[in-house]
């Protein structure tokens, strides 16, 4: 016993360190970046109600998505003359002051914007009335994004265990000696919950959570005697009847922690002139934080009281964590295992969902160690092997705990789970606001059952279903009986007088066929079933008393004889026109054609047996072709990144095929501007220049070049005059040389015109990824050939497709001309597509 109170006492000490190692205290909020928002910043009523339940009640808070503004529309007079960012509509526009047109006769000429006056005073009202419009939707635009940030913490929360939304009160700002502080003095934990129907977010609490004294922070601050009068009034203040002041008197009393100290409304919050002067802000605040260390600490402390004098412990589960297995090696091969069949039947094996030889032995191995690792890649049953037997062994009368190290594999669980064993269980969640009261309702649940069944009434029912158990079980049984009997139609029949074996499904089928000759026949042959004879593991033996002997064999032939002459199918018996006799040339290919059926029969029952196809030919030929161009697509996608990333985030289609459509957009016009140079094409620039200044020097040498003049001369134009400048421009190389024909120029244009383009790719790729935590998705990068751009983007693009609608169609097209037991191939699509 002492052994295993020291053992408890070296993991929770050696836990506790783990932990405090781990963690950082943070003292100021603005090092929380993922989130940050202010009571100030929610001010609107239109789109934003605060409650509270009382004073001292964390605020709960409804957010309505506001709809996105429209912009004023443009005067027809300026339309081709103003032109708005794609990546930002909510700025004033450029104004193009000049442009070609081509006129009446066909010649180009150049127009300037300031030729109408017209246009100019149209312009100015335009642009006062798009600077109104901007005024007006900014209180909109700041709701939209705070909802938008929300939006995205709460899918972080979902995905991240580490992480805590809280809000904070009392945010003190104090400089003491070199220390910052700038933190709430209290906090409480908080959910975020979306609801897409009336398309809000609302931020309240969980039902189990209360305020916390931000004591770590604190005691950098304050000495231990102020922490505890601070404590106090705490305590006091969460323990009384609430009052219109709430914290306020905590505020107040922290007033006493310095000379000057001041109690401010949270608007009036400025954290640049954070100063020795102690500031107490009147609000709250929200923010996303690692979670903090303070629970786990109490519950280990909690731990060590309860064994560290314990002559015994009185908590199962801790002593079965605390005692050393047991140092003995379990050879899982001989173990005895249940086949599915009879995991079926046997009335100790209570699995409520389909179970495969795996699963059971899993189950088989529990039963004979203290541990079973379980591997495998996502999508082969580990969940839904995990709630059958969470399901078993509730069902069996124990406990079950699951833990996991995210949370939404216990969300998945708990879907699974049949509603009898989801009602006695109890999921904790983190961003979970109801978690007390789903702890009455599996409570209520298990007292309903006691309450209102007598102990007798649950014996019989238990009886009941016992005998409904044992009535299906002797009926499966039966029903494996008649499927061996089955199983030995297939057994082959073997006579002596015989040269080969016989199948009796052979037999059968050519009686069948000829049944009028045979009517004769209704004995039952008697027979028995003989092991290892010949190359057959089992063949069906005839009694010899059924097997006719060679003299009435020859009794039969001499009868046949004698009336042959007068059998009505040879007296009816027309021959052929010579014309319908084939030649030998002819029976021969019909011959080969034959061999040849019968060889690709053979080939498509080593595929998948059974599978029959319907006879039309465009059909079939529609089928074999998109199957080929779906699985050229798969093949390339299969057990990828952008597969994975797209079947991670099928909540987010509609957003991933907007977000594509541009991007492979702009791939498109990219890899347009690199075709237009070979592989073998080596361009360098100078890395101390961006495109952009190149790409207005490369028109300008273009059409230099064009009227027969040296490119370089036109330095001047662009400002380009510095020495260094020059040498930079100078210095475009192609292949290694100067470039001097109008070909190698536009070459050097096209480079550049897909790189600023890639830029463009590159900040549309970024954003998207950065919408989606955990993210598998490559980086791409502005030194990367516009090929691997493309194989990047194609191989994303085929994977949404392939989810969205390629699979369905495909399934649709095979459907059509796959019938009979052969659509079971469908079940298994990505498996099966060399077969089909």
């Amino acid at each position: 016993m002492q052994d295993i109170v020291k053992n408890g006492l070296n993991l929770f000490k050696y836990l506790e360190e783990v932990i405090r190692l781990s963690y950082k205290v943070t003292y100021n909020v603005d090092n929380y970046n993922n989130l940050l928002l202010y009571e100030y910043q929610f001010q609107s009523e239109e789109f934003i109600t605060i409650e509270k339940e009382t004073e001292l009640s964390p605020p709960v808070i409804t957010i309505k998505r506001p709809d996105e503004p429209e912009r004023p529309e443009i005067p027809e007079i300026l339309k081709g003359w103003i032109e708005f960012e794609e990546n930002d509509k909510y700025i004033l526009p450029t104004k193009i002051n000049k442009k070609s047109v081509v006129n009446e006769t066909g010649e180009e000429e150049e127009i300037y914007f300031s030729d109408e006056d017209q246009r100019i005073e149209s312009y100015q009202k335009y642009v006062n009335k798009l600077e109104n419009w901007l005024e007006e939707i900014e209180p909109v635009l700041k709701i939209r994004d705070i909802y938008n940030k929300l939006f995205q913490e709460r899918k972080a929360l979902d995905y991240q265990d580490n992480i805590e939304f809280v809000v904070g009160y009392g945010l003190m700002q104090w400089q003491k000696d070199n220390s910052f502080l700038n933190y709430p003095v209290i906090t409480h934990n908080m959910t975020i919950n979306y609801d897409g129907k009336s398309n809000e977010i609302k931020i309240t609490y969980p039902d189990d959570a209360s305020w916390m004294l931000q004591d770590e922070q604190l005691s950098e601050f304050t000495s231990m005697s102020e922490r505890e009068s601070i404590k106090k009034v705490f305590n006091e203040l969460v323990s009384s009847d609430p009052t219109e002041e709430g914290f306020l008197d905590l505020l107040y009393f922290l007033k006493g922690l310095a000379p000057g100290a001041e109690v401010k409304k949270i608007d009036k919050l400025d954290s640049a002139k954070i100063s020795q002067d102690l500031k107490i802000f009147d609000g709250w605040l929200l923010f996303t934080r690692k979670k903090t260390i303070v629970e786990q600490i109490k519950d280990i402390d909690e731990f060590k009281k309860e064994i560290k004098n314990a002559s015994a412990i009185d908590n199962p589960i801790l002593e079965q964590i605390l005692t050393p297995p047991e140092d003995k090696k379990i050879d899982h091969s001989q173990i005895d295992t249940h086949t599915e069949w009879d995991s079926t039947l046997d009335k100790k094996v209570l699995f409520p969902k389909k179970i495969n030889q795996e699963q059971v032995r899993i189950l088989d191995y529990l039963q004979q160690s203290q541990g079973v690792v379980v591997q495998g890649p996502p999508g082969t049953g580990k969940s839904h092997t995990i709630a059958n037997l969470v399901s078993h062994f509730v069902a069996s009368g124990k406990r079950v705990l699951v833990t996991s190290e995210k949370e939404q594999a216990l969300r998945v669980l708990s879907d699974m789970l049949p509603d009898a064993v989801e009602k006695l269980s109890m999921t904790v969640l983190s961003n979970d606001d109801d978690r007390i009261k789903r702890l009455e309702r599996v409570i209520d649940n298990i007292t309903n059952i006691v309450s209102n069944s007598s102990e007798a009434q649950l014996f019989e029912k238990r009886s009941n279903l016992e005998k409904s158990f044992e009535h299906k079980r002797k009926k499966l049984e039966s029903i494996k009986a008649d499927m061996k009997k089955l199983s030995n139609a297939d057994k082959a029949v073997f006579i002596e007088p015989m040269d080969k074996e016989l199948y009796p499904a052979d037999a059968q089928r050519f009686v069948k066929n000829e049944e009028h000759k045979y009517q004769w026949f209704n004995d039952f042959p008697a027979y028995e079933i003989e092991e290892k004879r010949t190359k057959f593991e089992e063949i069906i033996k005839l009694h010899s008393t059924n097997i006719p002997s060679a003299e009435s064999l020859s009794e039969a032939l001499k009868i046949r004889k004698d009336i042959e002459d007068n059998l009505e199918d040879l007296v009816n018996y027309k021959l052929p026109d010579l014309n319908q006799i084939i030649t030998k040339a002819e029976f021969e290919k019909i011959a080969e054609n034959k061999y040849e059926i019968a060889k690709k029969e053979a080939d498509i029952n080593k595929y998948f047996e059974g599978l029959e196809l319907k006879n039309n030919l465009d059909d079939l030929k529609e089928a074999y072709n998109f199957t080929q161009e779906v699985n050229e697509i798969y093949s390339d996608i299969e057990e990828s990144w952008a597969l994975e990333f797209i079947e991670n985030n099928k909540k987010e289609m509609d957003n991933i095929e907007k977000s594509l459509k541009e991007i492979n957009e702009l791939n498109n016009k990219m890899q347009k501007e690199a075709e237009k140079l070979s592989f073998t094409d080596n361009i360098e620039l100078n890395d101390k220049y961006d495109y952009e200044s190149y790409q207005k020097f490369i028109d300008q040498a273009l059409e230099r070049v064009d009227n027969d003049k040296n490119p370089w001369n036109t330095l001047s134009l662009f400002g380009l005059l510095d020495k260094g400048q020059k040498e930079a421009i100078k210095s475009v190389r192609l292949n290694q040389e100067l470039p001097e024909t109008k070909e190698g120029w536009e070459k050097i244009k096209a480079y550049i015109e897909s790189k600023i383009i890639q830029k463009e790719l590159i900040v549309k790729w970024d954003n998207f990824a950065a919408n989606f935590i955990d993210n598998n998705l490559p980086e791409i990068k502005i030194e990367d050939k516009a090929k691997k751009v493309n194989s990047i983007i194609n191989k994303i693009v085929n994977a949404f497709n392939y989810n969205k609608s390629l699979k369905n169609q495909l399934k649709m097209k095979l459907n059509k001309v796959i019938y009979g037991s052969g659509k079971i191939i469908l079940n298994n699509l990505e498996k099966e597509f060399t077969n089909i």
